[in-house]
């Protein structure tokens, strides 16, 4: 009996420690969400969608989506437009997340997940971050501006940021 209580003494602040040190956040790897496909097809080909659960783990244990966009340009230029919504389910994610400005007590709503870049005319990185904490799901779309070729291609890679 004696070794038991001696054993979770040692145990037991370790234990807390792992269940969440102040601090420190936690990834979750989602791979892939669009591989090289033509921003020229269909909207159904350049969407992707994430949760309510990746990997049997509820998104809702997390804070942020990282979305590292890979632009393979190719024959023509414009703006790359990534638009997210939210919802309960995938199937019901077609609401715009919000920010509030508060002025004078009164909340004005921000519409957001509406991300656009320049006009771009070559290959080109960039790095999307938005708030998901409270939403069980997402679908985001990505366009491009002008008229597309069939090979000027996107690429999306993603993680989740908790705490």
């Amino acid at each position: 009996m004696l070794r038991l209580i001696a054993t979770l003494a040692f145990l037991l602040p370790h234990l807390a420690l792992a269940a969440g040190e102040p601090g420190k956040r936690y990834v979750m790897d989602l791979g892939t969400l669009l591989d090289a496909k033509a921003l020229n097809g269909a909207a159904a080909t350049r969407t992707f969608t994430v949760g309510p659960r990746e990997n049997n783990i509820d998104i809702l244990g997390y804070d942020e989506i990282v979305l590292e966009h890979y632009f393979d340009y190719t024959a023509t230029a414009g703006t790359i437009t990534t638009t997210c919504k939210v919802g309960r389910t995938v199937a019901t994610a077609a609401f715009s997340p919000t920010t509030c400005t508060t002025a004078t007590g009164t909340c004005t709503v921000n519409m957001g997940g509406v991300f656009v870049t320049a006009s771009l005319s070559a290959d080109t990185k960039w790095v999307v971050r938005m708030r998901i904490e409270g939403y069980a799901a997402l679908s985001c779309v990505v366009a491009h501006g002008g008229s597309p070729g069939a090979t000027d291609k996107i690429t999306v890679t993603g993680y989740l940021l908790g705490h």
